[in-house]
């Protein structure tokens, strides 16, 4: 429970950062709406999450420049939460990667 709860927690900050970043970066604009479906499975439950995705969010997301799988949100639209199904952690934990770095880019460019 520990693991998800962190993971929970972690999915929120990343939603609050990729919210800053230009989204015309290919990396991030596949990152932002899996995010997005991530944290509103946590927000629904963060000791038992569910995928919860509205139709009109159906749609395709290629992890492949972050070495990971193609998401189809489609598949995710309702049940239990399956880190395999978005890449695992070890996927996320590269997604938190680049999505900080992107903002550190980001912040130095204003200085």
């Amino acid at each position: 429970m520990a693991v998800g709860s962190a993971f929970g927690a972690a999915t929120i900050c990343l939603d609050r950062l990729v919210e800053r970043i230009d989204t015309r970066r290919i990396e991030i604009a596949a990152l932002k709406p899996l995010v997005a479906a991530v944290r509103n499975a946590f927000s629904h439950g963060i000791a038992a999450p569910r995928w919860y995705v509205k139709s009109h969010r159906f749609e395709r997301v290629d992890l492949y420049s972050l070495r990971g799988p193609q998401v189809d949100r489609e598949a995710l639209k309702v049940g239990s939460f399956d880190y395999s199904k978005i890449g695992g952690p070890t996927l996320w934990y590269r997604a938190k990667d680049y999505i900080v770095s992107a903002q550190h880019k980001r912040l130095n460019k204003k200085l």
